[in-house]
């Protein structure tokens, strides 16, 4: 795998064993990446988009949230409910990318995605008179 990206872990052991403990779901989450090909190269305008999963937020933050890449692939989403999450990254000629993650409050979630290309094949084109 490139390296181009760093990652921090979502939420480490000790936290999801005590996801009862009503601490974690105090404050807010945010989620940092970057959207890379297998080269490490960045990717811009890439289509980054958070859904909450099954036992994640309450049911009024269950709007996908989405963002694009900058032109060094990165992204940024913020003032995010604790809770457990789909990503979803897509960029016209790439596979879709789809990762769990889990969002603890007060906390800051750091991700790379490496995206692979799927060229388009299209039909041709035929001009002139018929």
């Amino acid at each position: 795998m490139p390296t181009a990206c760093s990652v921090t872990p979502s939420a480490t052991e000790p936290q999801l064993r005590a996801w009862d403990d009503a601490s974690v779901w105090k404050g807010v989450a945010a989620l940092d990446g970057q959207v890379v090909d297998v080269a490490g190269r960045p990717l811009y305008s890439a289509s980054v988009e958070l859904r909450a999963d099954q036992g994640g937020p309450s049911e009024d933050v269950r709007r996908p949230l989405g963002t694009m890449t900058d032109t060094l692939g990165r992204f940024r989403l913020t003032d995010l409910s604790p809770g457990w999450y789909l990503l979803t990254v897509r960029r016209i000629g790439s596979l879709r990318q789809q990762h769990q993650i889990v969002l603890v409050g007060g906390t800051t979630y750091t991700v790379c995605v490496w995206l692979r290309r799927n060229p388009i094949q299209l039909s041709p084109v035929t001009t002139g008179d018929s």
